[in-house]
C-alpha cells in the first residue's frame, strides 16, 4: 500500500473523528449557555448623554479608521496606518499623561500598603493648570451612569487578529496621571478633588473592560486597581468623611467584574481558540509560510519557514477540530465556569491535562495557560474590591465610635449591608485580625495557595522594588 494511500486513510479517520469531536462539544457549550456568536457577546451602546466615553476628549482616542487587510503576512508585520477623526482633540488628552521616565513613579499600592511617595513622583503642577477645563469637562463626564466603548473587531479572524486597540495605552496612561492627581489633592487635603479624580479613574477602568476582549479587561483590571490605591491611600491619612467613604462602598458594590471577566473569557475562546481552528483549516496556500507563525513555530533567524507551512496546509481538517474541541474544553472547564460558578481556577490541572503536547492540543497548549493567568488577576481585583467596601464599612464605624470593632460582624447592616465571602475560600469569612503588630487592622483573604498566613504577605526576593508574591502569602487589606 502507498504512502499517499495510507496518508489518505489516516486523514479520513481523523476529520471523520473530528468533526464528531466538535459537534458533541458543541452540545456540551450550548448545555452551559455559551454563546458561539461573538457578535451577540458586543453590547449595545447607550444614550451618548448617558455615557461617559461618548465625551469628545474620551471619543477622540477611540475614533479612529485602521487599514484592515486580508494578507496575513501584513497582519503580522503589524503595518496599516491608524487616522483619527479628531487628532487635535487626541492630542489635547494625550498630553495628559506623566512625564516621560525611566524609572517607575512611586504612586501608592494597596496589596503593599504603601503610600505615594510625593517628593520622588513627577511635577505634574504646570499640566494640572495649563488642561483645568480638560479635566473638569471629563470629571463632568464621569458623573453619566454609564461607561460603554464601541467594539469593532470585524466579522473574521484575519480581521480579529489584525485588530488595533491603541485607545487602550491612552487609557493606562491617563489612569497613572490620575492616580497622581488624586493622591496630591489628598496630601493637601482637597478631599473634592481627590474624590473627582478617583470617581474619573473607576470610569475609565469602567470603559476598558466594557469591550468584551482580554486586553481590554486587563486594562480595566489595572485601572480598578489604581482605583483602589487611591481609596487605600484616602484612609490612610484619615482624608475621607463619612459620606465619602459610603459613597466609595457604593461605588464599589455597582461593579460586575467577575462577569466581565466571563464574558471576556468567552469571547477569548469563541474568536481565537475556535477561530484561530476554523483559519487553519480554511487557510490558503499563499498564506501557509505565514500560518505556523501564528501557531509558534519558525526558524533560527525567527521568520516563518515555507517548508514547514506547506506542511501545516498539509494537516488534516480534523486536527484543528480536535484542537478547538479540546481548548474549547478545557477553557469551559478551568476557566469560564469557575468564574460563573465563583471558584477558583485550578492552575494545576490545567496544566497537567497540558503536559505532553500532541497533534491534537497544541493550539491549546500555546494560548490557554495565559489565559487562566488571567482569571487569576481578575480574582485579585474583585477581592480587592471585597476588602476595600468592608474597609469603608470600618472606617465609618471608627468614625462613629472612635475605635474599630473586634469583630466584622459588628459592621451590618448598620454600615454595610452584607460582609462579603472570601472569594479564594468557598465563601468562607474574610479574615480580620485588630491592632496587629500596631497596625489599625489587616482585613485579609487567604489567596491563591488557600493557606492562612495570618495576614503576611509574600514578597518576590528578586524584585528591585516591593512586589507582591502573588502565588503565594495573603491577599490583605491594612494600615
Amino acid at each position: 500500500m502507498s504512502f499517499i494511500t495510507i496518508f489518505t486513510i489516516v486523514a479520513a479517520a481523523e476529520n471523520w473523528s473530528g468533526a464528531r469531536e466538535w459537534e458533541a462539544t458543541k452540545v456540551v457549550l450550548e448545555e452551559e449557555n455559551i454563546e458561539l456568536d461573538f457578535r451577540k457577546m458586543i453590547p449595545e451602546m447607550p444614550k451618548p448623554e448617558d455615557n461617559f466615553c461618548a465625551t469628545p476628549l474620551i471619543r477622540s482616542i477611540y475614533e479612529f479608521e485602521h487599514d484592515r487587510t486580508e494578507n496575513f503576512e501584513d497582519i503580522l508585520s503589524s503595518t496599516g496606518e491608524t487616522v483619527y477623526k479628531n487628532p487635535e482633540i487626541r492630542e489635547r488628552f494625550l498630553k495628559m499623561r506623566l512625564p516621560d521616565s525611566d524609572e517607575k513613579p512611586p504612586l501608592p499600592e494597596w496589596s503593599l500598603a504603601l503610600k505615594a511617595e510625593l517628593s520622588k513622583t513627577p511635577d505634574i503642577s504646570e499640566i494640572l493648570a495649563t488642561h483645568e477645563k480638560d479635566l473638569a469637562g471629563i470629571d463632568a463626564a464621569a458623573m453619566r451612569p454609564v461607561a460603554q466603548l464601541p467594539v469593532d473587531i470585524g466579522d473574521t479572524f484575519v480581521e480579529h487578529v489584525s485588530t488595533v486597540l491603541p485607545h487602550l495605552h491612552d487609557f493606562r496612561d491617563f489612569q497613572k496621571f490620575q492616580t497622581l492627581r488624586a493622591c496630591i489633592a489628598l496630601e493637601a487635603g482637597d478631599t473634592a478633588e481627590a474624590k473627582a479624580a478617583l470617581r474619573t479613574l473607576i470610569q475609565i477602568a469602567r470603559s476598558s473592560s466594557s469591550q468584551p476582549t482580554l486586553i481590554s479587561f486587563l486594562v480595566g483590571q489595572t485601572g480598578f486597581s489604581d482605583a483602589l490605591s487611591v481609596i487605600w491611600q484616602g484612609m490612610a491619612t484619615n482624608s475621607w468623611s463619612d459620606e465619602d467613604l459610603k459613597w466609595i462602598q457604593d461605588e464599589l458594590g455597582k461593579q460586575h467584574f467577575l462577569d466581565d471577566l466571563e464574558r471576556a473569557l468567552t469571547f477569548e475562546m469563541v474568536t481565537f481558540q475556535i477561530g484561530s481552528a476554523d483559519f487553519m483549516k480554511s487557510v490558503s496556500f499563499r498564506d501557509s509560510r505565514h500560518l505556523v507563525t501564528l501557531i509558534g513555530s519558525m526558524d533560527e533567524e525567527g521568520n516563518s519557514s515555507s517548508s514547514a507551512g506547506i506542511l501545516a496546509l498539509a494537516i488534516p481538517s480534523g486536527v484543528w477540530d480536535h484542537n478547538k474541541s479540546l481548548g474549547a474544553r478545557l477553557m469551559l472547564k478551568h476557566c469560564i465556569l469557575p468564574v460563573r460558578n465563583r471558584e477558583v481556577p485550578d492552575d494545576k490541572a490545567l496544566l497537567d491535562a497540558l503536559e505532553k503536547t500532541t497533534t491534537r492540543n497544541f493550539l491549546a497548549k500555546i494560548s490557554i495557560p495565559d489565559v487562566s493567568s488571567v482569571a487569576i488577576r481578575g480574582y485579585r481585583t474583585n477581592v480587592a474590591i471585597d476588602l476595600a467596601r468592608v474597609a469603608c464599612a470600618l472606617e465609618c464605624y471608627q468614625l462613629k465610635a472612635g475605635g474599630y470593632p473586634d469583630t466584622l460582624g459588628a459592621l451590618a447592616p448598620e454600615f454595610i449591608n452584607k460582609i462579603p465571602g472570601d472569594l479564594m475560600a468557598k465563601g468562607q469569612p474574610l479574615k480580620y485580625k485588630k491592632g496587629l503588630n500596631g497596625d489599625r487592622y489587616r482585613i485579609y483573604s487567604i489567596g491563591q495557595d488557600g493557606t492562612d498566613d495570618g495576614g503576611e504577605i509574600t514578597l518576590r526576593e528578586s524584585s528591585k522594588t516591593p512586589r507582591q508574591k502573588t502565588k503565594k502569602g495573603d491577599w490583605v487589606w491594612g494600615y
